[in-house]
């Protein structure tokens, strides 16, 4: 299963003061992969006037994995259920805005086996002869 997310009035700018929730299900026991391929809102140093946030579930109740804003891209994203909630928030006079994102679903079983392997590349816990993959990443729970 897959698609596409977009901004209203893509691939032009949007209006002033806009608020949209999109809710994203694959089928159980599927989590969802969302990668950017356009993203250009306001870049406030805190998100707070325009962002876009990224709800690990259901609803604006499950875990935040993010609130972004401004013109650098979000990394690839991937849910640990087989929901994701997107909030697009704006206000005021804010014509230059706009993102669209590519989302796909992914056997729940090919997540658990990227994140082992993610682990292992990015953290020290691993022969040395590999050499150091630290790079600040921290050990990720399972």
């Amino acid at each position: 299963m897959s698609g596409y997310l977009i901004s209203p009035s893509f691939p032009g700018y949007y209006l002033d003061d806009m608020f949209c929730t999109w809710h994203i299900t694959v089928p159980s026991g599927y989590v969802i992969h969302l990668e950017f391929q356009e993203f250009r809102l306001k870049d406030y140093s805190k998100c707070e006037n325009c962002f876009l946030q990224i709800f690990d579930g259901k609803d604006e109740t499950a875990p935040t994995i993010g609130r972004f804003c401004g013109y650098v891209y979000p990394p690839v994203l991937v849910s640990s259920s087989n929901h994701f909630t997107i909030v697009l928030y704006c206000s005021g006079n804010l014509h230059k805005a706009r993102f669209k994102a590519f989302y796909y679903s992914v056997h729940g079983m090919c997540f658990f086996v990227f994140r082992s392997y993610f682990h292992y590349l990015f953290t020290s816990d691993k022969p040395k002869e590999t050499g150091n993959w630290s790079h600040g990443r921290k050990k990720m729970n399972n």
